[in-house]
């Protein structure tokens, strides 16, 4: 069982995304303002953070800036959630230091598969 953390303004999108991580045995750790993302990283230490991308986008990268920042929270995996999402949104994103970006509305199952590969590729990557 891994644990995720998921922060996300949008209610519902994160209630459902939360359900559907626990039914895949998933631990999963939830925020709404990515004020607290950091903070939350620390405490639970997630094997993969996903977040919502915010208006101004300034506040999510703020969050990605302070969870690499700290020495316990560096080599965590983030991953963007998005709508609306071109080709040259996923190029920037991860120039910003995400790790992926997944498209919204979300696919649920789809979802499972994402983070699925999102913790194989952190697993390849610590051995």
């Amino acid at each position: 069982m891994s644990t995720i953390l998921l922060v996300d303004a949008q209610a519902s999108r994160r209630k459902l995304a939360a359900m559907t991580l626990q039914q895949a045995g998933h631990r999963v750790v939830q925020g709404s303002r990515l004020r607290d993302a950091p903070e939350l990283a620390l405490r639970h230490a997630p094997e993969l953070v996903l977040m919502g991308l915010e208006h101004p986008l300034a506040d999510s990268l703020w969050a990605l800036r302070c969870i690499k920042a700290h020495p316990a929270t560096f080599e965590l995996r983030l991953h963007a959630l998005g709508a609306r999402v071109r080709a040259v949104d996923e190029v920037c994103i991860r120039a910003a230091g995400f790790d992926g970006l997944m498209a919204t509305p979300l696919d649920y199952r789809a979802l499972q598969r994402y983070v699925d590969a999102a913790l194989r590729t952190r697993h390849a990557a610590r051995h």
